[in-house]
């Protein structure tokens, strides 16, 4: 039976050599077979130097690479109009989440703006302004030196306190200006005793007023950061002062401002209550430089003779009360749909207020039932993977995300194996590798490795990426990996590198290119010069033991081919595209497999027992 080779895939370890399809291959490494035939693997190109030894994060700010040492870091781009390629990131050694830029690395901010813990501090300043009420006049008068002061009957509404202005009297030591003690129909008692009699004397009686309440207020303040790029952060609002009534002719000095030392505090804002309540809205009054120990909100005015007056407030409310800074201690920082951030600490998963990354609610977190290993996104879902089961949350507001549990026991073993890709997240388990989308998951490993052969390839160590449509699963600190076809007719390729230890990665969306970290450089995926590849065929076994006489190798250039017998090298011959060569004869086999090795495209190899017989 002729042996002929013309279509080429990877390895099924999970089927054994001699059941496997003939296009499978028992070794496959360093092979590119999406074309069906077997093409050299491209190596890596140094692009930069200097890493630490076990980097395991990698990324390009602006046209600098940046990395991480040997700390798990979550890094994603902030989304802000800005030039600087802002990024957030969390899981350095700091406690809180951080951010920089390219004109700041390597200093970093935290990210999110602590709030003040205190009030600020109010002082009234200026009086109550009181106004006068003219009761009426009264005339015909009768003193008699006394305290009291006879009136035919007056018909006025009197108050003790009222003020009493004797305008006109014979005697002119008692005209002046009186307070009523009692009054009665037709007698009045002053709070001072006449000095005359007097039989027609007139009286004006007026009454003062309380000054009105001008506004019931309250105030609180928040601190501001504002960057170079003219963007903001704003802290939520400090506590509230005690709700106060300011009257009128009355306004308030507010100081006690506190900037903090967590930040950059560049400003503060002040914020009103305007309406009587303290739980109604407070809004926007000023905003002060963070250098500024107090503010009047006052009207007065000495030369213009304005009285004191409280400010008008804006028509803008304070959107930041609930806006917290992100946890201490958040990992795993993924970009969610609709501007949304998320990360988690513990079994707890939180989300950052639509496009603005440094608010994070806590009315938004979700709470699991196990331990969060890492996120990833898939299109409008994040799939969430614990210690034991994955769960999938959707939604497009923070406020109203649901959480879904998926009924499989897959737990992740490598938080850097988790990887999303346009057909779902895949990630490593204990069975094999999983791809979970929507609500569905699937064992993607399941017809390539039994769990066993799958456990004895360490999958703890396996560091992820989804690049140009494949898997590729590097075992950190190696240069081995395992890169997998999983779509149509699934098989596994080797990769083997020299002198290569890949310990992370960036995948680049700009120029769509794999950037690794392979000991103490940065190098570009595929870039490089062809790496030597090995393919080698099933057992191909014959009903009687035979001995193939010559074979035949299509291919772009030398490559070597290796003739085994019963698992026995028993020929191995460099050889130029199309050229048929003989093999060894005085001896029989039943079991024949064919090995190509090199760096040249091979499209067909044909072994027969003579020369006529190679088409």
């Amino acid at each position: 039976m002729t042996i002929g080779l013309q279509t080429f895939a990877g390895r099924l370890p999970r089927t054994a050599d001699r059941l496997l399809s003939e296009q499978y291959g028992v070794i496959a490494t360093n092979c590119d077979l999406r074309r069906g035939k077997i093409e050299p693997i491209k190596g890596m190109t140094t692009v930069e130097t200097g890493l630490t030894y076990g980097t395991k994060t990698i990324f390009l700010l602006g046209d600098s690479w940046i990395n991480f040492g040997t700390q798990s870091v979550s890094v994603v781009k902030a989304q802000i109009a800005d030039s600087y390629d802002r990024i957030y990131l969390t899981g350095r050694s700091s406690a809180h989440p951080e951010q920089t830029d390219s004109t700041l690395y390597p200093t970093m901010k935290r990210l999110g703006v602590i709030p003040p813990t205190t009030a600020p501090a109010m002082a009234v300043v200026g009086s109550p302004l009181t106004g006068t009420l003219e009761v009426g006049d009264l005339t015909d008068c009768v003193t008699d030196g006394t305290d009291v002061i006879a009136c035919t009957a007056h018909g006025l509404t009197l108050k003790p306190g009222d003020i009493l202005e004797i305008t006109s009297a014979t005697t002119e030591a008692d005209i002046g200006t009186y307070e009523v003690v009692t009054y009665s129909e037709d007698t009045i008692t002053i709070n001072i005793e006449l000095t005359g009699s007097d039989t027609d004397v007139a009286c004006t009686i007026t009454r003062a007023t309380d000054a009105g309440v001008q506004d019931t207020i309250s105030y609180y303040y928040t601190r501001v950061v504002k960057w170079p790029d003219e963007s903001e952060e704003e802290s939520q609002p400090s506590e509230a002062s005690p709700v106060t009534d300011i009257y009128e002719g009355e306004a308030v000095v507010i100081s006690g401002f506190e900037a903090g030392t967590d930040n950059d505090v560049t400003h503060f804002r002040i914020y009103r209550l305007s309406s009587g309540s303290s739980s109604a809205d407070f809004f926007f009054l000023a905003e002060i430089d963070v250098a500024t120990t107090e503010f009047e909100d006052d009207l007065y005015d000495e030369e213009e003779e304005v009285d004191h007056a409280l400010l008008d407030v804006g028509a803008d409310i304070c959107e930041t009360e609930d806006w917290a800074p992100p946890p201490n201690g958040l990992s795993g920082l993924v970009q969610f749909s609709n501007g949304i951030l998320a990360g988690f600490v513990g079994n707890k998963l939180y989300f950052s207020e639509p496009w603005v990354g440094y608010a994070w609610p806590d009315a938004y977190s979700l709470t699991f039932d196990y331990d969060i290993i890492g996120l990833a996104v898939y299109e409008e879902s994040i799939v969430v993977v614990t210690e034991v089961f994955p769960y999938i949350v959707t939604g497009l507001d923070p406020e109203s995300l649901t959480q879904t549990i998926i009924p499989y026991e897959q737990s992740c073993v490598s938080k850097e194996g988790i990887v999303a890709t346009n057909v779902g997240v895949i990630y490593p388990s204990p069975d094999g590798l999983f791809l979970f989308k929507g609500t569905a998951g699937t064992n993607l490993t399941k017809s390539v490795f039994t769990k066993e052969q799958w456990q004895a390839l360490s999958p703890e160590t396996l560091v992820s990426f989804y690049y140009d449509d494949q898997y590729f699963g590097f075992f950190y600190g190696t240069g081995t990996a395992i890169l997998f076809n999983f779509k149509d007719n699934p098989y596994i390729v080797d990769l083997s590198i020299p002198a290569s230890a890949i310990t992370g990665g960036y995948m680049d969306p700009n120029d769509d290119t794999l950037y690794l970290a392979d000991g103490t450089s940065i190098k570009s995926w595929g870039t490089g010069s062809a790496l030597t590849f090995t393919w080698k065929s099933k057992p191909f076994r014959q009903t009687d033991y035979c001995n193939y006489g010559c074979a035949s190798v299509i291919a772009d250039g030398v490559v070597t081919c290796n003739i085994y017998a019963d698992s026995v090298l028993k020929h191995s011959q460099a050889v130029v595209s199309n050229s048929l060569f003989r093999l060894p004869s005085g001896f029989l086999a039943k079991d024949w497999q064919v090995e190509v090795t090199g760096t040249n495209a091979v499209e067909k190899v044909v072994m027969t027992y003579t020369p006529s017989e190679i088409t």
